[in-house]
């Protein structure tokens, strides 16, 4: 029961989080009732189970309610001078509360420019002029805005005392990272990821093959290694004679330390506590059941910082946990007439493990490794290995034996390097199954999870319901693949509407509303946009738009233009008088195509599409040169929308979030999003602006092997992070968006050349 209510608690703290709920009482308190009903508990015991669900969700409700005020000053793009608790989390975002002004208090997340020199200590106060955006589609959870320091903030660092257990256990980490040797880099970072969790020196590829494989949790501190913390300081008690309840308060002494040095991580609190309460039922000579000691690491948790109820992390560590306590003895006992003993151990285990987490992993990363299992049988063996070298080698670091230490991190890498060896292997051959995303992913993830734990009943009904519940879960899903997803097709196939054009390091998109045709940009030659048009078909333009006058937009005009019709085109009022825009104007006069002048509000329709021009401003006023006062226009029909960008800037692109106001409608949010990033996935981006978008799709026109360093790794990130897929004319060629005869989008492309 302990367990049960926890978890009911949690679910209730979480629905009232995202959705303001006013019957979050009702779950929790029903749970006891019904206990009350069954088992007849004690006065006491009625009185505890009501008590904990009311006072953690009494403090849950109290901190995690939203401000109003800071709502509106985000969705305003706005810029105010704050004052800010900042807690150091990753490169790049950290999470900021704000203290001042009073009206304005909330948390939220604050974005560090990479060239900005940080301060080493963890707990930070910030003092200055911020940006005040709305929170990323893909934020930390309750995160209620997004922050940028605007010129330069005045940053100290924290004096609390949590603060100084953070800066404490900074130090120690980094003399620890000083220390460790390792036979490859590559193992000397995961020998530091599994020992403390510090992941800073394990490459980014290594951390994508383990994400794929269901790895993860080997880089980071978890229940294994505060167990083998407290083993070795109870060991070490025992060696000495210590009385029972001081080899307690001694292996309690030496978690806290690991806690100090690791920091506050939700896994390793989560484990903390359950090891706190099973080494005091030690110290009264009781066994504490496991399941009631993760029942009170969660409510302590949840009392401690609500927040946690909408962490991923702390999520997957109490699902794991959960799964090796129910479900992997259910698991063994049905592998253990098949399977040898050591082998159903260590299957049901991981089996067990990543089933319980599927649910919550299938929103994180819906492609899922089908060797993660396997991964996890063949890695098993060595972890304990890795995991008590190294926290002897940070034991050795911190009283000062660095020499010996560093040879320590060295034998625990050796291991170490196997797993690496083992995640690439296994990686390599592509056996991934792709959930479908959102709600149907974890439809049929939680089917999976419920299917096997009715299916390792010992009762034959639940057995038989449990295998239908599966069938059913996997059609419904597959219907909600097959209406979700973003499949491949071939090229410009079905109806399609929007096409990148390879035309090089350039820009060359064409847009389409049954017969009606809109060219935007053709590139800097003349041979690609024209070999383009004629794939697709294309002798009549209704609309060509030449955003700006730089060679690789307008340079390949002729190609576009010659034999066929073109209605009218639109240049940009932004006055530019380089040779280059006065001879592409002279050859638009030449052809006698009619010409308008772009500037904010103009409208139009092309077909079904109706279409906005959202900069620049008349006579390009507030840009400072071409690029920001290039054409960004707003297209939209009955199923999809499309924001052109050119090569507009992060200047011109805060001007864009700053009048969202006069263009944007919240009713746009039910249709996809298609985003041509600007000026071929540069640096020069505004990144909360495209957070805010969240585009579906994001295509980026870039030639193969430019001099640019384009799409550089900046908006990679950033687009990776906020849309569902990007696709880039350098590695695919041209690329096409279409909906099938079913209704469904589908991409396809012309293959890179």
């Amino acid at each position: 029961m302990p367990l049960l209510l926890a978890l009911i608690t949690w679910a209730s703290i979480a629905l009232w989080a995202v959705l303001s709920i006013w019957w979050i009482w009702i779950p929790p308190l029903a749970a006891v009732i019904i206990w009350q009903l069954k088992f007849r508990p004690s006065f006491g015991q009625v009185l505890a189970a009501v008590s904990l669900p009311v006072v953690v969700i009494l403090v849950a409700t109290a901190q995690l309610k939203s401000n109003p005020t800071i709502a509106k000053t985000a969705q305003g793009f706005s810029q105010t001078n704050l004052l800010i608790n900042v807690q150091k989390q990753s490169t790049g975002m950290f999470k900021a509360q704000i203290v001042r002004p009073l009206q304005l208090k909330s948390s939220g997340l604050l974005a560090i420019p990479a060239s900005m020199k940080q301060r080493a200590c963890s707990q930070q106060v910030w003092r200055g002029k911020f940006l005040v955006t709305p929170p990323g589609s893909k934020s930390v959870p309750l995160a209620q805005f997004l922050l940028r320091p605007i010129g330069h903030a005045k940053v100290s660092c924290s004096t609390n005392l949590e603060a100084w257990f953070e800066n404490l256990g900074g130090s120690a980490r980094a003399r620890i990272r000083g220390s460790c040797l390792g036979v490859s880099p590559a193992a000397r970072g995961l020998v530091l990821g599994i020992t403390d969790g510090d992941t800073s020196l394990l490459p980014l590829d290594v951390q994508d093959q383990f994400k794929a494989l269901s790895l993860t949790h080997l880089n980071a501190v978890s229940g294994t290694n505060c167990s083998i913390v407290v083993g070795l300081f109870l060991a070490l008690l025992i060696r000495f004679g210590a009385s029972r309840r001081l080899r307690v308060a001694g292996a309690g002494f030496g978690l806290c330390l690991y806690l100090v040095l690791v920091g506050n991580q939700p896994s390793v609190l989560r484990a903390a506590i359950m090891g706190v309460v099973v080494l005091l039922g030690l110290a009264k000579g009781a066994r504490f059941p496991a399941r009631n000691a993760l029942a009170i690491a969660v409510l302590t948790l949840l009392l401690w910082n609500p927040s946690y109820a909408l962490d991923y992390g702390f999520a997957l560590s109490v699902f794991a946990t959960l799964g090796v306590l129910e479900l992997a003895p259910r698991l063994a006992k049905a592998f253990e007439n098949r399977l040898p003993q050591w082998l159903s151990l260590v299957l049901s285990v991981a089996l067990a493990a990543q089933l319980a987490c599927l649910p919550i992993l299938v929103l994180l990363q819906p492609k899922m490794g089908l060797l993660g299992v396997v991964a996890n049988i063949l890695a098993e063996p060595v972890v304990p290995f890795i995991t008590v070298l190294g926290v002897v080698g940070a034991i050795a670091t911190t009283i000062g034996a660095a020499a010996p230490a560093g040879w320590i991190f060295w034998a625990a890498s050796a291991p170490a390097q196997y797993l690496i060896a083992l995640a690439k292997s296994l990686s390599e051959p592509g056996f991934y199954f792709d959930f479908p995303l959102g709600l149907g992913g974890v439809v049929l993830a939680t089917a999976l999870l419920v299917s096997v734990i009715a299916i390792t009943s010992n009762r034959k009904p639940i057995k038989a319901a449990g295998s239908v519940v599966l069938v059913i879960a996997v059609l419904l899903s597959a219907v909600t693949l097959l209406r979700g997803a973003i499949k491949a097709h071939s090229f410009a196939s079905g109806d399609w509407f929007y096409v990148a054009c390879d035309v090089g390091q350039g820009d060359g998109t064409v847009i389409r509303s049954g017969s009606h045709v809109a060219v935007i940009d053709v590139g800097r030659d003349p041979k690609p946009i024209d070999e383009c048009l004629k794939r697709l078909g294309v002798t009549h333009i209704e609309l060509l738009v030449l955003t700006h006058f730089d060679m690789d937009h307008v340079g390949g005009v002729a190609g576009a233009i010659t034999g066929r019709k073109v209605d009218s085109a639109m240049l940009t009022s932004f006055v530019d008088d380089r040779p280059g825009a006065i001879a592409t104007q002279q050859t638009i006069e030449q052809a006698g195509i009619p010409v308008a002048h772009a500037e904010k509000g103009m409208v139009g329709t092309l077909g079904g599409f109706g279409w906005l021009v959202l900069s620049p401003h008349h006579a390009g006023q507030d840009s400072e040169d071409s690029n920001d006062g290039s054409i960004t226009m707003y297209w939209a029909n009955r199923s999809v929308r499309i924001i052109t960008m050119a090569d507009l800037p992060a200047k011109g692109q805060m001007r864009l979030a700053e009048e969202r106001s006069e263009w944007w409608q919240p009713a746009m949010q039910k249709l996809p999003l298609i985003l041509k990033v600007s000026h071929h996935g540069s640096a020069d981006q505004f990144p909360e602006f495209i957070q805010w978008l969240h585009p579906l799709v994001a295509t980026i026109s870039v030639g193969l092997g430019n001099s640019y360093g384009h799409p550089t790794a900046f908006t990679l990130d950033l687009l990776t992070a906020c849309s569902n897929l990007v696709l880039r004319t350098d590695q695919l060629g041209s690329i096409s968006l279409s909906f099938d005869s079913e209704g469904h989008l589908t991409w396809g492309s012309s293959g890179s050349g």
